[in-house]
């Protein structure tokens, strides 16, 4: 009994002594945390760009429910989310020198799901600082980009823990409709919110200030 017993508490000081994290080898990519597991297993838990077992795989992008956006003032909804879900889509507003994003809803849950939504045309959603949810919503709904060019992206992910109720989105796009110049004549161009308005030099009128005024009428 006693070298029995001796065999037993050797086995688990060496089973103990010799147990290998599997985490040391840095088997995660692409800053996924790393978690070891029994039987010389370890699982990686990808941030919201990557997936594949050892978060290797950039996840690829289909297009939102609501497609591409074109026009300069929009309201948009994704509809109910599921889970592990991930899309992209762009917005084009030609000229635009303001362009305001308002989350009216939002079911974005913290730490898990993420939105980013930048000016530019390549979507880059590797960037966490640049990740936003419903907390960040919740205390800022409203972005607002001044003279940040035409175009602009949203990438929205959900993890696998739950479904999202999705979100609700309104844009309002501005530009300076005074470019090309509409007005005439030496007339002084004044731009407004998606319109202008044209001060006429003497002896003109008009919208454009096209036509000339005869003396009799002035």
């Amino acid at each position: 009994m006693p070298v029995l017993l001796f065999f037993l508490l050797s086995t688990c000081l060496l089973t103990e002594v010799t147990a290998v994290d599997e985490c040391d080898s840095g088997p995660c990519m692409n800053g996924a945390a790393c978690s070891d597991q029994y039987a010389d297993s370890y699982t990686c838990e990808c941030v919201e760009a990557w997936q594949g077992v050892n978060c290797e795989v950039p996840i690829v992008y289909q297009v939102c429910p609501f497609g591409h956006v074109y026009e300069y003032v929009a309201n948009i909804t994704t509809g109910v989310l599921p889970r592990r879900f991930s899309c992209q889509a762009n917005f084009r507003f030609q000229g635009a020198t303001e362009v305001n994003f308002t989350f009216v809803s939002h079911d974005i849950e913290p730490n898990k799901d993420a939105i980013w939504l930048e000016a530019g045309f390549f979507a880059d959603s590797s960037n966490d600082s640049g990740a936003l949810d419903s907390g960040d919503l919740v205390k800022q709904p409203t972005l607002t980009f001044k003279d940040a060019g035409s175009n602009y992206w949203i990438v929205i992910f959900t993890d696998m823990t739950g479904i999202s109720r999705g979100l609700t989105l309104e844009i309002s796009a501005d530009r300076d409709d005074c470019y090309p110049i509409s007005c005439m004549n030496g007339a002084t161009c004044i731009d407004l919110l998606r319109d202008y308005r044209c001060i006429c030099a003497p002896g003109y009128d008009g919208i454009n200030c096209q036509d000339g005024v005869s003396r009799h009428r002035m």
